[in-house]
């Protein structure tokens, strides 16, 4: 996992977007003075999702976070060998 899972995740169900879209096409958003916030207010660490979606499929889960630092220096050495990632 890319750092330690703690950034928070604001989740919005499917059918939520769906009604969200609809109603923009159709214009009742056209008037608004004020961004619409329609994900779930309350985050969610991303670790709790990742630990949740397991448990949902019987599985284990092991994380082990690793620094951003560390995916992207490897990133950009690939890049320098000429190598597609």
């Amino acid at each position: 996992m890319i750092g330690d899972g703690s950034s928070l995740q604001y989740l919005l169900h499917e059918d939520t977007l769906a009604d969200v879209a609809r109603r923009a096409i159709v214009g009742e958003f056209d008037e608004a003075r004020e961004p619409l916030t329609v994900a779930e207010p309350d985050g969610i660490a991303f670790r709790a999702l990742l630990r949740y979606v397991a448990d949902l499929q019987g599985r284990r889960l092991i994380l082990v976070p690793v620094p951003w630092r560390v995916l992207y220096a490897g990133l950009r050495f690939a890049e320098s060998l000429g190598l597609k990632t």
